[in-house]
């Protein structure tokens, strides 16, 4: 006999099976397209930061690595025409990245096939639909964050020693 998921469970692992389903699709778009995934997401967060004048330890941040890792991908996206460097008016230290026409050229196609993506992943919503599946995600983030880690964890000892 096949044991049965919880409701929770298996709504959680559909969720995540959904995410990593999207990511995969998005990654194989862009990489369709003729971009690194780690160069588009650079792009996109220099098109959207464009006013605040990132430097590499701003993307770095961004990204969740170190600025040396980020450092042979921006080699590569200013050979590439991608983006432009110059040095910080209040630091020489600093080299401010910006994207160029071009990388904003690219932005706006791939922005134009993520819409047609998302009508994709979308199709048979309705705006109600979409509305109630936002708080559901609203309310689900707000419920993680107001996890007790600590206090999962000190159940989770617990259980151990039981077995």
């Amino acid at each position: 006999m096949e044991k049965r998921l919880s409701p929770q469970k298996e709504a959680l692992h559909k969720f995540l099976c959904a995410n990593r389903l999207h990511r995969k699709t998005v990654e194989s778009l862009v990489g369709k397209l003729g971009w690194q995934h780690t160069q588009h997401r650079i792009l996109i967060y220099l098109h959207l930061n464009s006013h605040n004048n990132p430097s590499q330890r701003d993307i770095a941040e961004f990204l969740q690595v170190t600025p040396a890792a980020v450092t042979v991908t921006l080699k590569k996206m200013e050979k590439a025409g991608l983006i432009e460097r110059s040095v910080s008016n209040e630091d020489n230290r600093v080299h401010q990245i910006s994207i160029s026409p071009y990388g904003q050229r690219i932005v706006r196609a791939t922005n134009h096939v993520f819409d047609l993506m998302d009508q994709a992943v979308f199709k048979g919503f309705e705006q109600e639909d979409l509305k109630i599946f936002i708080d559901y995600l609203d309310r689900i983030q707000a419920n993680i964050n107001e996890l007790d880690i600590e206090k999962i964890v000190s159940e989770g000892r617990k259980a151990l020693k039981t077995v």
